[in-house]
């Protein structure tokens, strides 16, 4: 698996297997917490002939980057847990 480094934070560039919400994906709207993953938002997908992103990593809110990297920390969705 890649990754997205964000603020100096590493995250894998697609949902973890074991991301504890990532059932509510089934249903995707816009109130779900996945609309403001940093998974979701910077992650690279095929636009035009390019790798676009929604939001590039170095423009992700430095202070909601960390509030996500401690979510998947304690959720044991990170590699190096």
């Amino acid at each position: 698996m890649g990754k997205i480094v964000i603020h100096g934070m590493e995250f894998p560039d697609k949902c973890p297997d074991n991301c504890p919400d990532k059932h509510y994906m089934e249903h995707f709207d816009q109130g779900i917490a996945c609309v403001r993953c940093p998974i979701f938002n910077c992650q690279k997908f095929p636009y035009k002939g390019t790798m676009q992103s929604m939001i590039e990593p170095e423009h992700y809110p430095e202070d909601i980057a960390k509030s996500w990297y401690e979510w998947f920390k304690e959720n044991g969705c990170l590699e190096d847990n």
